[in-house]
């Protein structure tokens, strides 16, 4: 199947573990916020709502930001969904179906991070784990239960990067996004530094 889900302006997805369904967050036009979320068949195209997403309070290219994950047994969507330009974002769950909607995250300062992924669910699936900035603007790894809570730092952010890479002049303010391996043990982190974009997988971070 094919959408236009003009991704300059953040049209995010992801792909069910059993292969059957993507799960999409389309701007269907440039410049647009994005209104839902939608499941779509991979083989037939056929498309439905999960979920619709509240117009972002504020206008601005990052307000269309939505960044979307399927939890380890395909059952449970996690959503990181903009509502101010380059600013707060909130981050919720919902059933792939459309129900049992979750506020986790009420707000967090998402800042400007790129256009990888936002957000992960831990392989366990009992917590996410999500980009977000700290007070003096850089980019850190965040984990949060998945029933809700209070986020906390989860080993690897800005600081601890630069420390591990001396001869490397990154670039604070920005990330393009991160993954976690299938058993939880490595993270991938792709971020700017002043001159190119690199990508390193670290072992054993603290935290």
């Amino acid at each position: 199947f094919a959408r236009d889900t003009h991704a300059g302006q953040r049209g995010i997805g992801a792909l069910a573990p059993d292969g059957r369904t993507v799960f999409l967050a389309p701007a269907h036009e440039a410049g647009t916020a994005v209104s839902a979320i939608v499941a779509v068949d991979a083989a037939t195209g056929a498309e439905r709502t999960v979920v619709a997403l509240d117009a972002p309070v504020e206008a601005g290219v990052n307000a269309v930001w939505v960044s979307v994950a399927v939890s380890p047994d395909g059952r449970t969507l996690a959503v990181m969904h903009y509502t101010t330009f380059g600013n707060k974002a909130r981050v919720f769950t919902v059933g792939v179906d459309g129900s049992g909607m979750r506020e986790v995250v009420g707000s967090v300062d998402a800042g400007w991070v790129g256009y990888g992924s936002t957000l992960r669910w831990a392989p366990d699936g009992q917590s996410l784990i999500f980009l977000a900035f700290d007070a003096n603007r850089n980019w850190r790894i965040m984990r949060v239960p998945a029933s809700g809570g209070a986020p906390v730092p989860d080993g690897l952010d800005y600081d601890t990067l630069q420390a591990l890479l001396p001869g490397t002049r990154l670039f604070a303010g920005n990330t393009n996004g991160f993954d976690v391996s299938p058993d939880g043990s490595r993270i991938v982190v792709s971020t700017f530094t002043v001159s190119m974009t690199q990508v390193w997988s670290l072992d054993n971070v603290p935290g």
